[in-house]
């Protein structure tokens, strides 16, 4: 076993009662990365001493340790010092979020790693600013080429949660814990990819080094992350199962570009929404005008890899006119997830089944009259890869119900965020004054039920979506009522 792993190991028996210790996974991570430079060992070695010692290794052990590593350094020791001094102060604070543990964590093997971070961020000197300003900076940071790829060889539980990958009843989080987080997205995209028989189109090489490169830009956020990108994956492909394909005359460039999108389409997000981009006046929202801030971000991040980075140019088997119009197609989607845009699609969508009197399916194959239509088959996909990026009220209950949960705690540390800058809290963002029940009721009932009624019309196979929207909104009403009766019994 190498030192890493035995390492691992050896803290998974530590007791972590006391607040302020590394999750198994930060310090995995944490220890993984301290290995890989030159002072690794003897980081390793003053941890080590403390696990030993102490029986469990925190922050503060971290933190020590990384002073150590900054005292030896002969260059560029003040912004290390700086951080390391604020790394102390965020330590103190009573509550930390994991989202804010998760950039602490990079942040001390940053130091470790002796990545001086630079002024943008030595020179603040505030929790949520630093959060911040880390966030920024480790985005920009050019990602490690990955390993040479080989195809994961699935665990028997994962093989068979694979069976229902036609279904909407497949169990992503179940199919998490069979493989692990780092194999989620590039399994499940190369499993789509595979049944949608578009590997003619790609190079097996370039996607992996790709899908590997994605899924480790991708945050842990509460939600939105490389799980909530394999679910739209996932849901993507279902659509194309349930006559999406037939109904739109979509040959193979367009499910291609569907799913690469639907994997892509919140890369790097960081777990705030366009309203707070703007609202903060961040970088971004000056860089894009205030217009669809973050789908902007994800579509110019993911195209850097897709077109310019030649190992993951996995479409080299295509011509130039092919090539162009895949990219127009991948961005398009993209651009499509933006919640703004929402009424824009039901609307199209009404207007189609007004206009070709579709009902249950019958005349739905009017809505593209030719194969070659570009434009009404890139609303086709902009329509579908929208409904599978809001698509939680639609899953079976019980995943629906965690879906929720997440979601919510990321509104809520972005409340936090907001109150922390002054700013106007966003609606659904104040923990104090939030009620997840009602909150996902008024989604499904306004947002997503409506939406689905319509596409029902022209996939009646859809209908399974509905029946799940209307049995959760059942249930949440239930979670609310006993939430209410808790409030009423502790007044």
């Amino acid at each position: 076993m190498n030192p890493a792993k035995q390492l691992q190991s050896d803290f998974n028996t530590f007791d972590r009662g006391s607040k302020g210790f590394l999750t198994n996974d930060e310090y995995s991570e944490f220890i993984g990365r301290v290995l890989a430079y030159e002072d690794g060992k003897k980081a390793k070695r003053l941890l080590d001493e403390r696990a030993k010692a102490n029986g469990k290794v925190g922050l503060k052990d971290c933190l020590e340790v990384g002073e150590v590593l900054v005292e030896d350094e002969e260059k560029s020791v003040e912004p290390s010092k700086e951080i390391v001094g604020l790394l102390k102060k965020i330590k103190g604070c009573e509550e930390i979020s994991n989202s804010d543990k998760e950039m602490i964590s990079w942040a001390i093997s940053a130091i470790l790693n002796k990545e001086i971070c630079g002024p943008e961020l030595s020179n603040q000197n505030d929790h949520m600013a630093f959060l911040d300003a880390a966030s920024d900076y480790r985005a920009n940071l050019p990602l490690a080429k990955a390993q040479s790829p080989t195809i994961p060889e699935l665990p028997q539980a994962a093989s068979d949660l694979l069976k229902s990958l036609d279904h909407l009843d497949f169990d992503i989080f179940a199919y998490e814990k069979a493989v692990g987080r780092e194999n989620v997205l590039p399994s499940i995209t190369y499993h789509v990819l595979k049944r949608n028989n578009l590997f003619y189109y790609v190079d097996e090489e370039a996607f992996w080094i790709f899908i590997k490169k994605i899924q480790a830009g991708y945050k842990a956020n509460p939600y939105h992350s490389d799980i909530h990108a394999s679910d739209v994956v996932q849901l993507c492909n279902f659509l194309l199962q349930s006559g999406l394909r037939e109904t739109g005359k979509l040959n193979d460039l367009d499910a291609l570009a569907l799913i690469v999108a639907a994997a892509v389409h919140d890369f790097r997000h960081p777990s705030v929404n366009n309203a707070y981009m703007v609202n903060a006046k961040t970088d971004l929202a000056a860089l894009y005008n205030d217009q669809a801030v973050l789908e902007n971000f994800h579509a110019s991040e993911a195209s850097k890899l897709l077109w310019n980075d030649k190992d993951c140019d996995m479409f080299i088997r295509l011509t130039t006119s092919e090539r162009n119009a895949l990219r127009k197609k991948i961005i398009g989607a993209i651009l499509a997830t933006d919640n703004a845009r929402h009424f824009e699609h039901l609307g199209w969508l009404e207007r189609m089944i007004t206009t070709n009197e579709i009902s249950k399916g019958k005349n739905a194959d009017k809505i593209i009259s030719k194969a070659a239509d570009f434009d009404l088959k890139q609303q086709l996909l902009a329509v579908c890869i929208h409904l599978a990026d809001v698509s939680n009220p639609t899953r079976a209950f019980k995943t629906a119900q965690e879906w929720g949960r997440r979601v919510t705690e990321e509104f809520y540390l972005q409340g936090d965020r907001e109150k922390a800058k002054g700013l106007s809290v966003s609606m659904s963002c104040d923990r104090l004054t939030g009620n997840l029940p009602k909150s996902q009721i008024g989604f499904a009932n306004v947002m997503v039920k409506p939406y689905v009624e319509k596409l029902v019309e022209i996939f009646p196979k859809l209908q399974v979506m509905l029946d799940n929207i209307n049995c959760g909104i059942q249930e949440w009403g239930k979670l609310a009522k006993e939430l209410e009766l808790q409030k009423a019994s502790s007044n």
